[in-house]
C-alpha cells in the first residue's frame, strides 16, 4: 500500500517546486513604496517629433546590454538568472533638462508597457495584457524579449521612499529614474543599489536626469548623448 503513496509523492515534489517558484512571482505587486510612477518634477516640452524615435535605439541598447537572456534552466528555477549586468547607471545628455525630462518619462510610458495598455481597444483585451506579463514573469525559463514590460519609477529624496529602497527587490527588470536629485542623494542610491546588486534576480537600471553625478562614482556612470537632429 505504501509504494503508490510514494509514486504520488514523486509526482507532487515537482508541483511543489514550480508552485514554490510561481506563486511569489504572480503575487508580487509593483513597489510603490520606493518608486513613484509620476515624476517629481514637471517635464518640459520636447517639439521634435522624431526625437523619441532617435532616443529609443539608445536608451534601449543601454538598458538591455548585460540584461539578456535573463532567464534560467527549466530544470533549475533556483539558479540565478542568467545576465552579465544586474545594475547599471547611465547619465542621460544633450539637451536642455526640460526636454530630457520629457524625453524620459515618454521613455518610462514606453518601456512600462503603458503605451501597450493605452492600444488595447477595450478593457478585455487590457486585462488580457496584465494576465500575459504576469504569466510571462513567472516562466523562469523564457528568454527577457524587447517587448516585454519592465517596471518604471522616480526615486525621489524622502526618508521614507529611501528607506523602501534599502530593501528594494525587483519584481521584473526595472528601470528606476533619478530627476533633479542632490549630488549627495544621488551618490546615496547608487552606492547603495551597487552594493545590493548580487542579490537582484532582475536587472535594474538607473538613469539619471538633471543632477551632477558625484566624482567618486563617475567611473561607473555611463553618459548616453541623445542623438542630434
Amino acid at each position: 500500500m505504501a509504494e503508490p503513496g510514494w509514486r504520488w509523492l514523486l509526482l507532487l515534489l515537482p508541483l511543489a517546486g514550480v508552485a514554490w517558484r510561481t506563486v511569489p512571482v504572480l503575487l508580487a505587486r509593483y513597489d510603490g513604496a520606493a518608486l513613484r510612477v509620476s515624476p517629481p518634477v514637471t517635464a518640459g516640452a520636447w517639439t521634435d517629433a522624431d526625437a523619441l524615435a532617435r532616443a529609443w535605439p539608445v536608451l534601449l541598447g543601454w538598458c538591455f546590454s548585460g540584461a539578456v537572456p535573463g532567464s534560467r534552466p527549466f530544470w533549475r528555477p533556483w539558479a540565478p538568472p542568467q545576465m552579465t549586468q544586474r545594475f547599471a547607471v547611465a547619465q542621460l545628455v544633450g539637451a536642455p533638462d526640460g526636454s530630457l525630462r520629457a524625453v524620459v518619462e515618454a521613455f518610462s510610458r514606453h518601456i512600462d508597457g503603458s503605451d501597450q495598455l493605452s492600444a488595447c481597444p477595450h478593457r478585455v483585451a487590457r486585462i488580457g495584457l496584465r494576465l500575459r506579463v504576469k504569466w510571462h514573469d513567472a516562466q523562469w525559463w523564457r528568454a527577457r524579449r524587447s517587448s516585454d514590460p519592465w517596471d518604471s519609477g522616480y526615486l525621489v529624496d524622502d526618508p521614507a521612499a529611501l528607506q523602501a529602497l534599502r530593501v528594494f527587490r525587483p519584481r521584473r527588470a526595472t528601470l528606476l529614474v533619478a530627476v533633479d536629485l542632490s549630488t549627495d542623494a544621488v551618490h546615496e542610491r547608487i552606492a547603495m543599489l551597487m552594493a545590493r546588486q548580487a542579490g537582484f534576480a532582475h536587472p535594474v537600471r538607473l538613469l539619471v536626469v538633471g543632477s551632477t553625478v558625484p566624482p567618486a562614482l563617475a567611473h561607473a556612470v555611463q553618459v548616453l548623448t541623445l542623438p542630434p537632429r
